[in-house]
C-alpha cells in the first residue's frame, strides 16, 4: 500500500484478508477497495487477482484512480452513470467495464459494485469485484459468427455479404475502441476481393478502387512474410500507402492480420484504427478461429464462381438453362412486356428412355430445341430446358402472330433420328400469356399447369392456361388443408339416410353419409371434398372416421336396449383394396361389440377394374366374417354382368340418374331389367334418389326391394336419427 492510500481499519483489513482468501479457492474474480468520497475515486485496496489482471505492482495501483488510465476511454455517458449510482445509491450494482492491461490487452469484465461501512472507518468505501469475461465474451462472438453463418448458406446469400456481415461484427463487438474492419482475399491471377468497411468515408473507398491490387498484394505479403500481424504505425509514412486518412474518419494506424491456408498466404484481415487509441496487442487465437469461418465462407465463393460459369447452360442437353431462361426474359419483358411462356415435351419421352437410354431422351430434345430454333420468327425469342423431359420457350409478341398450331405442325411432320433409327412423336404444349397482372415466375407455374393438363390429351395437344383451372386447382389445394385440420379436429361427421322398404314404407336400415363442417360454420359438400380426399388418400381417414361414429352409435342404441338397424358404410377403392382393411374392419366391430350384420359395405362399382380377381377375394372373406356388400352407382359407369355372377355382392343400388329418367320408357326398361335380373340372382336392389312419390310407386310395382332419397327423409344427424325411430316407435 503507498503513501496515499488512506489508512483502512484493522476489522476491515481482516475482512478484506479473508476475503482475499476465499478468491484464492476461485471463489471470487479481482477485487479492489476504492474512496468513494474523493473526486477521483482512488484505490485502497487491490488483491493480488487484481494485480495480477491488470499487470502493474501494487505501488501502481494503490492510491491510483479507479477511472485512471488503468481503465481506456468508456463512453462518458455511461461512466457518468456508474459515478451517480456509487454517490448516490446504498445498493450493490453490476455493469461492463474494459481494462487496458500495462502490455496493452484489453479485457473485459463483469463488475460488481458493493458498498462498505465499516466501523472506524470515516470514509465511504466501495468494493468492486471484477470477473474477466473476455474470453466468455470471444466465444459467443465466434459462436454468434458460425450460426449466422450458416443462416446465410441455407439462405443462399451473396458470399460479399456474409464476409462483410463478419466484418462488421468484428467491429462492433471485439473492442470498445472505434475500428474499421477490411478484408482482402488473393486470386490465383494477382487480383484480389475486397470487402471494405463502410465506416470509411468515400474517399478511402475510391482510392482503394484505383490501387494496382498486383502491387497491394506484393506489399501485404511481404509485410506478413516473417509474422502473423504487422502494425502499420502511420499510413502516411508507410512506403506503400494502401490506406488513405481522410478527415472525416481519422484512420492513421492499421494491424494486418494473415490469413494462411495450408501455409500458404491466402488473404489479409485489417483493423483500421486511430492513432489515440490502444490497440497494440491482437489474440491471434481468436483470428485463427475467425479465419476457419471466411476460409469457408472463400471456398464456397470460388465454387459458387465455378458453378456459374456452368450454370447457363444444360449439361445434359447443352441448351439454355432455366436460370439463364428466368433472366434473359426478365431483361426482355422490361422492353417487351407482352408475350408468351410455352412448355413443350413430347409423350414418347418415357418410352424412348426406356428403350434407349437417358441420353436418347436428351438427344431428342436437342433435336426438337434445334428445329424449334429454325422456326424462331424473332430473334428475342429463347428456347431452354426446363425439366428432365420438357423444353421452355418464350415467344415475344412483336413476332408474326403467335402460332402454336403452326409450330407443331412442323415438329411433328418428320422424324427424328435416335440410335440410328427413324422416330415419329406427338408433343404437348402447355401456353401462358405474359401480362402485367402476374410474375415470371406466375407465368411459369401457369404454363406448367396447362402442359400438365395437354400431357392427359391423346395425340398432339395445346393447352392454354385459364384462370378457371386454376381457381379449380387453387380451389383444391385449400380444400387439402382443410382436409388436414378437418381430420386433426374431428370435424367430419357421420349423417345417416332412412333406407326404407318399399312394400312396407318402414325404415329398414341406414346409410351413413360423411359431412364437413369446418371451424368457421360453412359446409364443404361431399362432391367438393370426396375428390380431393380420393386423390390425397386422405379418404380412408374419414372413412375411418365415419366408421368410428357409426359404431358409438350403434353401442349406444345397444347400451340402452334399442332396437339396432344395418348401416351402409362407404369403402372407396383406395380403402378396399388397403392390406388390413378387412382385419381392421373386424377389429373395431369387436372394440364396440357390434355384430357384423350390422354393418353394411358399399362399394362403387368399378371395384373390379383394378383388380377383379382381389376384389372377388376381398368380397369372399367380408362374407365369411358376416358382412353384407352392397354395388354402389349401379348402371353408372363400367356395370358389367360379370360383376354379379363373380363378386358375392348382396345388393346393387340403382343409380340415381336412372332413377331421375324412369318415366322415359327406355330407361324404364333398363331398371325394370336390372331389377328382374338381380331378384332371379338372389340380390336385393336399392333404388337410390328417390325424390317423388311416383318414382316410388313405378319401383314398388316392378319389385325393387329398398328406396331411399328426399322422398323419404333427407341424410339426418345421428340425433335426428334417434328422434325419428323413437317417433314412429
Amino acid at each position: 500500500m503507498n503513501k496515499h492510500s488512506p489508512q483502512l481499519s484493522d476489522e476491515l483489513m481482516d475482512w478484506l484478508q479473508n476475503f482475499n482468501d476465499e478468491q484464492k479457492h476461485g471463489v471470487i474474480g479481482g477485487v479492489v477497495v476504492f474512496d468513494a468520497e474523493s473526486n477521483d475515486y482512488p484505490i485502497v485496496f487491490a488483491n493480488s487477482s487484481f494485480i495480477r489482471l491488470a499487470g502493474y505492482n501494487e505501488q501502481e495501483v494503490i492510491g491510483a484512480s479507479l477511472f485512471s488510465y488503468q481503465m481506456p476511454s468508456e463512453n462518458q455517458a455511461k461512466l457518468q452513470e456508474i459515478q451517480g449510482k456509487i454517490s448516490k445509491t446504498n445498493h450493490p450494482f453490476m455493469t461492463k467495464m474494459y481494462i487496458i492491461t500495462k502490455e496493452n490487452n484489453i479485457v473485459q469484465c463483469e463488475v460488481t459494485f458493493r458498498p462498505l461501512q465499516f466501523d472506524g472507518n470515516a470514509k465511504t468505501l466501495y468494493m468492486a469485484t471484477f470477473y474477466n469475461i473476455t474470453e466468455q465474451t470471444k466465444n459467443e462472438m465466434l459462436y454468434d459468427i458460425y450460426r449466422r453463418t450458416m443462416q446465410s448458406y441455407n439462405q443462399d446469400k451473396d458470399p460479399r455479404i456474409i464476409l462483410s456481415d463478419i466484418c462488421k461484427t468484428i467491429e462492433q463487438q471485439y473492442t470498445p475502441s472505434d475500428i474499421a474492419c477490411s478484408l482482402i482475399l488473393y486470386d490465383e491471377d494477382d487480383t484480389a476481393q475486397k470487402i471494405l468497411s463502410e465506416k470509411f468515408s468515400q474517399k478511402i473507398i475510391d482510392a482503394w478502387n484505383k490501387i494496382e491490387m498486383s502491387t497491394c498484394i506484393s506489399y501485404l505479403k511481404k509485410a506478413l512474410k516473417k509474422n502473423s500481424t504487422y502494425t502499420i504505425e502511420n499510413v502516411l509514412t508507410e512506403p506503400y500507402s494502401y490506406l488513405l486518412n481522410d478527415d472525416r474518419t481519422h484512420y492513421d494506424k492499421a494491424i494486418l492480420i494473415a490469413i494462411h491456408d495450408e501455409q500458404k498466404l491466402m488473404g489479409t484481415f485489417m483493423i483500421a484504427y486511430s492513432q489515440n487509441l490502444v490497440l497494440e496487442k491482437i489474440d491471434v487465437s481468436f483470428f485463427q478461429q475467425l479465419f476457419v469461418v471466411i476460409k469457408a465462407v472463400d471456398k464456397y465463393n470460388r465454387q459458387q464462381k465455378k458453378s456459374w460459369r456452368y450454370i447457363y447452360r444444360d449439361p445434359n442437353t447443352g441448351l439454355y438453362s432455366l436460370e439463364y431462361f428466368k433472366r434473359k426474359i426478365q431483361e426482355k419483358i422490361s422492353e417487351c412486356p407482352k408475350g408468351y411462356i410455352s412448355i413443350i415435351s413430347p409423350k414418347e419421352y418415357d418410352d424412348i428412355v426406356n428403350i434407349y437410354g437417358r441420353k436418347a431422351g436428351y438427344a431428342l430434345l436437342t433435336q426438337i430445341a434445334n428445329r424449334m430454333a429454325s422456326l424462331k420468327a424473332n430473334e428475342n425469342d429463347i428456347i431452354a430446358s426446363f425439366v428432365t423431359n420438357a423444353l421452355i420457350i418464350y415467344t415475344s409478341e412483336s413476332s408474326e402472330r403467335f402460332n402454336c398450331y403452326k409450330k407443331i405442325k412442323s415438329l411433328v411432320e418428320s422424324p427424328y433420328i435416335i440410335e440410328n433409327s427413324e422416330i415419329y412423336i406427338t408433343i404437348s404444349v402447355g401456353v401462358c400469356p405474359i401480362d402485367d397482372d402476374h410474375s415470371l415466375e406466375e407465368c411459369i407455374r401457369h404454363a406448367d399447369q396447362a402442359f400438365s393438363k395437354s400431357m392427359e390429351k391423346p395425340g398432339d395437344h395445346i393447352q392454354l392456361f385459364n384462370d378457371e383451372e386454376n381457381d379449380r386447382i387453387y380451389r383444391q389445394r385449400k380444400i387439402y388443408n382443410q382436409i388436414i385440420y378437418g381430420l386433426k379436429e374431428k370435424e367430419f361427421r357421420a349423417y345417416l339416410q332412412p333406407k326404407l322398404s318399399l312394400q312396407t314404407k318402414k325404415i329398414i336400415g341406414f346409410e351413413a353419409l360423411a359431412r364437413w363442417q369446418i371451424h368457421d360454420g360453412n359446409m364443404i359438400y361431399p362432391d367438393e371434398f370426396i375428390p380431393v380426399a380420393e386423390h390425397t388418400g386422405k379418404i380412408i381417414e374419414i372413412e375411418d372416421m365415419i366408421l368410428e361414429e357409426v359404431l358409438k352409435w350403434l353401442f349406444n342404441r345397444k347400451y340402452l336396449n334399442l332396437p339396432l338397424y344395418q348401416v351402409a358404410v362407404n369403402a372407396s377403392p383406395q380403402h378396399f383394396y388397403k392390406k388390413d382393411f378387412v382385419d381392421n374392419l373386424v377389429a373395431k366391430l369387436r372394440q364396440y361389440q357390434i355384430d357384423s350384420c350390422y354393418i353394411k359395405i358399399e362399394i362403387t362399382e368399378n371395384i373390379g377394374l383394378a383388380d377383379f380377381k382381389k376384389a372377388s377375394t376381398i368380397i369372399s372373406c367380408l362374407k365369411l366374417h358376416g358382412f353384407e356388400t352392397s354395388m354402389d352407382d349401379f348402371g353408372k359407369g363400367f356395370s358389367s354382368l360379370n360383376y354379379l355372377t363373380e363378386l358375392a355382392f348382396a345388393e346393387i343400388k340403382i343409380d340415381k340418374s336412372f332413377i331421375d329418367h324412369i318415366d322415359h320408357p327406355k330407361t324404364f326398361a333398363i331398371i325394370r331389367t336390372i331389377v328382374q335380373l338381380a331378384n332371379n340372382l338372389n340380390i336385393n336392389t336399392v333404388a337410390e334418389g328417390i325424390e317423388y312419390k311416383e318414382q316410388s310407386d313405378i319401383l314398388s310395382d316392378i319389385g325393387c326391394d329398398v328406396g331411399q332419397g328426399y322422398h323419404f327423409y333427407k341424410p339426418m344427424t345421428m340425433d335426428q336419427a334417434n328422434q325419428l325411430l323413437n317417433e314412429l316407435g
